[in-house]
């Protein structure tokens, strides 16, 4: 087991080794192709599966800014540790690597004058002729100027009463001013034209088919909607009515006379009760 080795100070701003981003005040730099740019942009497209081609921004290599390998990281050493006085392992210092004898960016920027020229690609006839008042452009072998080329405003002619009416193509014109109009121009406001009345008849038609329709279909009867007596709340002490009962109906039975035996007995025995009580 060997004693802890911390790893170098690293900027995450410009990717420089020898200190922290919250000390940095230069330019950023990717720490994965060496752009102008924060190292998350390449890390998206990292994540997103895109590949980027490595290139390290100290030593110039194929590799990134953070790789072990690169010859301009620092390199940690240890302190020579007095014995006897020194309590505990010695520091770590990083010491610088040496100079490199080719710096990719010890030339600056670079400048236009570092590339070859394009070939131009060959004249080609144009769809469009070119507009009264602007010169073809010269096919030439020179290089292209680092400055875009300001270009002038097209000239857009007034729209007066004579250039309006030659476009369009009112009646009373005369066909001499549509001389100067382009015919795809004139066959497009003539088409523009035919829609437009075309449009018109068939709103023209479609009011007059509703209008029919409304005729011959009768209006609508309205229907009633029954009207519902409203409650009354009920009153304290108002008797409440109730609902009457059915009466009983009488029930009719047929009475039988008794026979004379049973009859004269029956008067017999009252008879006798009679004249007991009496006595």
């Amino acid at each position: 087991m060997s004693l802890y080795t911390p790893e170098p100070d690293l900027c995450d701003h410009c990717c420089r080794f020898g200190h922290q981003s919250w000390k940095c005040k230069s330019v950023p730099l990717c720490r994965y192709c060496s752009g102008g740019h924060p190292s998350s942009h390449c890390l998206e497209k990292i994540h997103a599966g895109t590949r980027v081609i490595p290139l390290c921004c100290n030593c110039g290599g194929d590799h990134n800014a953070s790789s072990r390998c690169c010859p301009a990281r620092s390199r940690p050493i240890r302190e020579p540790q007095t014995p006897g006085t020194t309590i505990g392992p010695s520091r770590v210092i990083f010491q610088p690597a040496p100079a490199l004898q080719h710096n990719a960016w010890a030339n600056g920027a670079p400048s236009w004058s570092n590339f070859p020229a394009l070939p131009l690609p060959a004249a080609q006839p144009s769809a469009f002729p070119p507009l009264p008042g602007t010169a073809a452009p010269a096919q030439s072998g020179a290089a292209h100027s680092p400055v875009p080329a300001i270009r002038l405003p097209v000239p857009v002619p007034p729209r007066t009463a004579p250039y309006y009416a030659a476009v369009v193509g009112a009646e009373d014109t005369a066909p001499a001013l549509q001389a100067g109009v382009p015919v795809f121009l004139q066959d497009m406001v003539q088409l523009l034209l035919g829609i437009q009345a075309e449009v018109r008849d068939l709103r023209v038609r479609v009011t007059a088919l509703e209008r029919q329709q409304d005729a011959a279909s009768p209006p609508p009867q309205p229907v009633p909607t029954p009207v519902q007596p409203a409650s009354q709340p009920a009153r304290k002490n108002q008797p409440q009515s109730v609902a009457a009962r059915p009466r009983p109906q009488p029930v009719s039975a047929t009475v039988q006379p008794w026979p004379p035996e049973e009859m004269a007995a029956l008067m017999g025995g009252t008879m006798g009760w009679r004249i007991r009580s009496s006595r």
